[in-house]
């Protein structure tokens, strides 16, 4: 895991998204979540909570916090796919759905955690139909190196809707085009917000 990996802003819908590591695929986009994460640090564990939307992708999943976030605050999480230990989806009988687990430090990262931090998604709109067998397919194949495997190449290439089942109650939003950053210079005075600039 790593605090604020780099933020692009979609030249297309304008909004931002975590900039594309090579060979990186997105998938989907999921609004309404509610994040917490246990981080350890020199004083102990912080507690980090926010809300906004996570991003799915072939590495990895980013949180982003929604709205204005003070200076010096987190504004974005990336939790690696390859990093992952035992998450676990929970329904509980009273309470929003929620995705959980722990990760070790992206140790390559600009800002890694300091030791492995517990993490949660909690799904406070819709279902999970959609999401949950594109995300446990991934992180299946996560493990297995090697050549990509036919449902990346798939949504590389815009099919992603023909291959995965779509319920009508999840409200992820999937990639049918991968989004395209703009030039470096239309996100300045962006980096280190998690609010999107107002419509051109």
């Amino acid at each position: 895991m790593a605090i604020n990996p780099v933020l692009a802003l979609d030249q297309f819908t304008r909004q931002l998204f975590p900039l594309a590591e090579p060979g990186e695929v997105f998938f989907l986009r999921r609004d309404g979540i509610q994040f917490r994460a246990d981080v350890p640090g020199p004083r102990g564990k912080q507690k980090m909570t926010g809300k906004g939307a996570f991003f799915l992708t072939s590495n990895r999943v980013v949180f982003l916090r929604e709205g204005r976030v003070p200076e010096g605050e987190w504004t974005s999480f990336d939790i690696p796919l390859s990093l992952m230990q035992n998450p676990h989806f929970r329904q509980p009988i009273f309470g929003a759905n929620y995705l959980d687990g722990h990760v070790a430090p992206k140790v390559t990262a600009p800002n890694p955690i300091a030791g492995t931090a517990y993490w949660s998604l909690t799904f406070n709109k819709g279902g999970c139909g959609t999401f949950l067998p594109i995300f446990y397919r991934i992180l299946g194949e996560t493990n297995q190196p090697g050549t990509q495997s036919q449902f990346i190449q798939g949504a590389q290439a815009g099919q992603l809707s023909q291959m995965a089942y779509v319920d009508p109650n999840d409200p992820s939003v999937l990639y049918i085009t991968q989004p395209q950053p703009i030039p470096q210079q239309a996100m300045m005075g962006y980096q280190g917000t998690a609010t999107a600039p107002p419509p051109p």
